[in-house]
């Protein structure tokens, strides 16, 4: 169960990030979001025969606030709640929250100029599994640009830290993305993507196949490396299964999404993403998302 000091730290973090708009000067905007995911190897396993999918249920609140410091610097402020349920491995379901803010400089005027966001969050999260619960301090560097009325793109880069209660999950990263979107009617938009991490990412193993590693089964190259790893037993995707931390590791990810507007204010997203990870001596963990999201705005 998830354990009340993270419940009165995340209503406390929540708290913050929603003071703001009691404040008349500021423009508030609502927006609620309810996700359901087909996660393919969901366990991050590279064990390909005892790799474990499932469905992911998600929901979410948002409240942003902005204000306008000077005619090209515009200052937002976001307060999120949100909660996660995968039916089939239930430690992994959480609750979070956090605060981001988000600093925007706009280079000239009219809808085709650049503009940067400088951007830095703090969020906790509360998972059944309580190793698995931690904060998770981010920051990062966005550069956006509209060519057309229909095109425009985006590039940037991000480091993130999830400072985990137990060391397998302990991981951090940077991150480079390039993103693409393109009106195709008046409310149709796609978008493409992608992006490179380098850092650390935890991983998950079946007992058997991690006695074989550690034990050198595998060969000596899996031997001497995986027995400098930090792991735990978790059982989370079944009995004896480990979760452990790979480190100096590389992903590459890349992304599909078709957005149809149903109305002015909520929109249907349909992804599609996967996810290449490779550890320091050349071991893949492949996963695939396919995610129908809807997103309502007040």
């Amino acid at each position: 169960m998830m354990h009340p000091r993270h419940l009165l730290a995340l209503g406390s973090t929540l708290a913050l990030a929603l003071s703001p708009i009691r404040t008349s000067a500021l423009i508030f905007d609502t927006q609620v979001q309810a996700a359901a995911t087909w996660a393919e190897n969901l366990s991050r396993t590279s064990h390909l025969p005892t790799q474990k999918s499932a469905r992911i249920f998600a929901a979410s609140a948002t409240v942003a606030s902005s204000r306008q410091l000077s005619g090209d610097w515009l200052l937002v402020t976001e307060g999120e709640l949100s909660i996660q349920h995968v039916p089939r491995y239930d430690g992994l379901d959480r609750l979070g929250g956090g605060v981001s803010l988000n600093l925007r400089r706009k280079f000239g005027l009219g809808p085709y100029v650049p503009v940067l966001q400088l951007e830095a969050s703090l969020r906790g999260e509360s998972a059944r599994e309580s190793g698995r619960s931690g904060w998770q301090p981010a920051a990062g560097v966005r550069l956006s640009q509209r060519f057309t009325e229909l095109w425009r793109a985006s590039g940037g880069a991000g480091w993130t830290h999830f400072i985990a209660e137990h060391e397998p999950f302990d991981v951090q990263s940077r991150r480079f993305f390039l993103e693409t979107s393109l009106d195709l009617a008046s409310r149709w938009q796609v978008t493409l993507g992608a992006a490179r991490q380098r850092g650390e990412f935890t991983a998950n193993a079946s007992g058997a196949v991690w006695s074989q590693a550690l034990g050198g089964a595998l060969g000596p190259a899996i031997f001497n490396h995986y027995n400098t790893l930090a792991w735990e037993v978790s059982n989370t995707f079944g009995p004896g299964w480990v979760a452990y931390r790979i480190r100096d590791s590389r992903a590459d990810q890349w992304w599909v999404e078709v957005a149809p507007a149903l109305t002015d204010r909520t929109t249907l997203a349909m992804r599609y993403e996967t996810v290449r990870v490779i550890n320091a001596i050349g071991i893949r963990y492949d996963s695939t998302f396919w995610t129908l999201r809807l997103a309502h705005r007040f």
